[in-house]
């Protein structure tokens, strides 16, 4: 009997929570777990079997309730199993999962590796226009300059052709009427 007493305190020790230190949440899915007194942290072993066991004479159903806490220890020891093997799967899933999401960040990253390299290629190709539309804006004006100075020329040509023809003709009156508008191109200029 004794060393019965001392195996108990040995496992209620070993059961102990003093040292160990749960949040309100685990504590509170451990009670709701717990379906008997025996599997509750902080119980205090030898308090229970005194209630189990107030007398002598009520060792005589030691038999009865060995068997209930046989029974207790083979449903625990089954749910235990079923939770290991609960968490065997989620963990399976779950890295099944893990390597789904790294496969989805790396296609992922694949395809804005594509669309940078597009934006980059769409980049290029505006500045090309841009630029090309630049020289295409500096040749109009070159070429609107160009055509009106030839314009000019072509109007100075004429006035200077008109001025020999009547220089041949002595029309000194036409000349004299129509230099001070060619003059006034020339000054324009």
């Amino acid at each position: 009997m004794k060393e019965e007493k001392d195996n108990i305190k040995d496992v209620d020790s070993k059961l102990s929570t003093k040292n160990t230190q749960f949040s309100g949440r685990v504590l509170a899915a451990i009670n709701e777990m717990c379906t008997t007194e025996l599997c509750r942290p902080g119980i205090k072993l030898n308090e229970h079997i005194n209630k189990l066991f107030p007398t002598e004479q009520s060792l005589a159903q030691l038999d009865g309730i060995m068997a209930s806490l046989e029974q207790e220890v083979d449903d625990l020891d089954g749910e235990l199993a079923r939770l290991v093997e609960a968490f065997g799967e989620a963990g399976a899933v779950g890295t099944s999962a893990l390597n789904m999401a790294r496969e989805s960040m790396n296609d992922l990253e694949k395809r804005l590796e594509r669309v940078r390299s597009r934006t980059q290629m769409s980049d290029s190709s505006v500045l090309t226009m841009t630029r090309d539309i630049n020289q295409l804006d500096t040749a109009k004006r070159n070429l609107t300059s160009s055509i009106t100075t030839l314009h000019h020329l072509h109007i100075l040509l004429s006035g200077v052709n008109s001025l020999n023809n009547w220089i041949a003709a002595r029309r000194y009156a036409d000349i004299a009427s129509e230099l001070p508008a060619v003059l006034n191109k020339e000054l324009k200029n």
